[in-house]
């Protein structure tokens, strides 16, 4: 049973992500799969807050975590920012962690990755930005 498993486990791709945060936010972000002409560019992503800021947040940035993130996310840097043409909160079932599905229209990579910055409006107020590997 042990190694069927372990068979199973290597068989498995692994998803590509990336990470960054601080002492107050944790933000992890996965590619999902991509158009093959790479028109559209979809992102999984999980906002944690450190546990004593999550319990302090006020109901209004709340619920603002939940309906107003969508000029929170962009890809590109300089004067190539370009805005998620869809941001979807994810009702995930887990209190205090919030995720997104962001869609991006174009193509913005450079080489074999993509620039991501999430620029915090409810919770610190700082930009975090991660580079993130592309998907086949």
């Amino acid at each position: 049973m042990a190694c069927c498993g372990l068979l199973v486990a290597c068989g498995r791709q692994k998803v590509p992500y990336a990470t960054a945060g601080d002492a107050d936010l944790r933000i992890e972000v996965t590619p999902l799969r991509a158009e093959k002409d790479g028109s559209i560019r979809s992102f999984r992503v999980r906002l944690t807050p450190d546990g004593k800021i999550a319990a302090g947040l006020t109901h209004a940035a709340g619920e603002s975590l939940n309906y107003r993130m969508d000029s929170c996310f962009y890809s590109g840097t300089g004067r190539n920012k370009e805005r998620a043409t869809l941001v979807q909160a994810v009702a995930a079932g887990t209190n205090h962690s919030y995720e997104y599905l962001l869609v991006f229209d174009g193509r913005e990579t450079v080489g074999d990755s993509t620039t991501l910055t999430y620029q915090d409006k409810y919770i610190n107020h700082k930009t975090y930005t991660l580079k993130i590997a592309a998907t086949r």
